[in-house]
């Protein structure tokens, strides 16, 4: 049963799918460093579960397409003090949740997603960053089956349905109530709304699952990281510009550290801030990292490392066109310089892998696939002539070795001495 004792009679936000007008769009301004925008941040769908002081969560990265789940652990009605460092850890767009569970929790989740000052307000606002789903869909047992029956890229090829089940209990802990029944309701969101939320810019395929960790993490609250001028957001001024996450970041230390030279080492840079760690090991792992970036004799390979990651970028959205045949040059030309460019970053990382952790950790992500699929791609399509028919080309002079090679092949079939057969 579901607790029901002090249920909020407030659902001034129903989970009813979303509107084609309702995904918010930004525009990125050129040479913009300091904005804090949904592009600087991924986009995030967490379902949060509450009950009998213990909480449990769930949320679904559309980049990666990998869900991240929160083990049961307790945390106090008085202040919420993990929840709010959820919401920190996470920055979700949308959040979903139970509208029969306590008060007091529906209260400070109302909280951290609209603020406390439109809290304070008389009139409250129809926002899609928050949906109520109804009970059923957090009941444990229709979570469990809703759970047993997912499709996982990550499952061997010959796994069959009857072996699914078991395979999945091997992967997560069903006897974590609250984050079974979390996972659960975010699973039936996206069923529900998933194909009015991606406006065919991505897929539901869950990759991976992947357990969030909250272990050695320096705890600050949100007026802690505000008086220290860790972060300083200024929301636009127009309202009508304004989208999730979308502000300007003041003067503050992440605004003057912030030197990064991609949209993804913002984003990381932002979450590291935000949630600083107590891992005397990974403290000393950046530390020398940063060593090696400011010793005089590495500045050719810094400046080298940094051109490349200029170019980094996710291509899981690219990768969903491909896979539906929907996908455009650019896309193809992209994805090319994306792998490129980190092939570059993971040979500097491998020819000094001595010098630290993160070197080793990315000079052994070097695989003869990267190497494969950037150069069929070069040697494949014909870039210049594509770019002016703007439709994918094959290159001449590939189709010419491709034809060779048949030709090679079919010469040494006929040539080949054939054995007399034995009696």
């Amino acid at each position: 049963m579901m607790d029901t004792d002090e249920s909020t009679s407030d659902s001034f936000v129903q989970s009813s799918g979303f509107s084609h007008t309702s995904r918010p769009q930004t525009v990125n301004m050129p040479g913009d460093n300091t904005s804090c925008s949904s592009a600087d941040t991924q986009e995030m769908v967490m379902s949060v579960f509450w009950r009998g002081g213990f909480l449990g969560a769930a949320c679904y990265c559309f980049e990666t397409s990998q869900i991240h789940i929160l083990a049961d652990i307790r945390d106090e009605m008085s202040d919420f003090k993990i929840l709010q460092c959820l919401f920190r850890q996470i920055q979700p767009s949308r959040v979903i949740t139970c509208g029969t569970l306590s008060f007091n929790f529906i209260k400070k989740v109302k909280q951290l997603v609209l603020g406390e000052e439109t809290l304070a307000s008389e009139d409250l606002p129809v926002t899609d960053k928050l949906h109520f789903q109804p009970s059923k869909a957090f009941v444990y047992d229709n979570c469990v089956r809703r759970i047993l029956v997912m499709d996982l890229g990550c499952a061997p090829e010959d796994l069959s349905p009857e072996d699914r089940p078991s395979y999945i209990r091997s992967l997560l802990d069903l006897s974590q109530e609250r984050s079974v029944c979390a996972l659960g309701g975010l699973l039936s969101f996206l069923d529900k709304s998933l194909a009015r939320l991606t406006l065919g810019a991505y897929e539901c395929n869950i990759l991976a699952l992947k357990y969030l960790s909250l272990d050695n993490i320096l705890w600050m609250d949100t007026d802690t990281l505000m008086n220290l001028q860790i972060f300083a957001p200024k929301d636009h001024p127009s309202s009508f510009k304004w989208t999730w996450n979308r502000s300007k970041e003041g003067f503050s230390i992440f605004g003057l550290f912030n030197q990064c030279a991609s949209k993804l080492g913002t984003r990381r840079m932002r979450t590291l801030m935000s949630q600083p760690t107590k891992d005397r090991h990974v403290i000393e792992s950046r530390l020398d990292v940063i060593k090696f970036c400011l010793e005089s004799r590495h500045a050719p390979v810094v400046k080298n490392i940094r051109e490349n990651i200029s170019h980094i970028q996710c291509v899981s959205k690219i990768l969903t066109h491909m896979k539906n045949g929907l996908a455009t040059v650019n896309h193809w030309l992209l994805l090319h310089k994306v792998l490129t460019n980190a092939i570059g970053i993971a040979e500097f990382c491998h020819a000094h892998q001595t010098s630290g952790y993160y070197f080793q950790q990315i000079g052994s992500c070097l695989d003869n696939v990267l190497y494969i699929i950037a150069q069929s791609i070069s040697r494949i399509m014909d870039k210049e002539a594509s770019l002016l028919e703007e439709r994918f080309i094959v290159s001449e002079a590939s189709v010419k070795n491709w034809i060779d090679v048949r030709r090679m092949r079919r010469k040494c079939a006929w040539s080949r001495p054939k054995l007399p057969r034995e009696r």
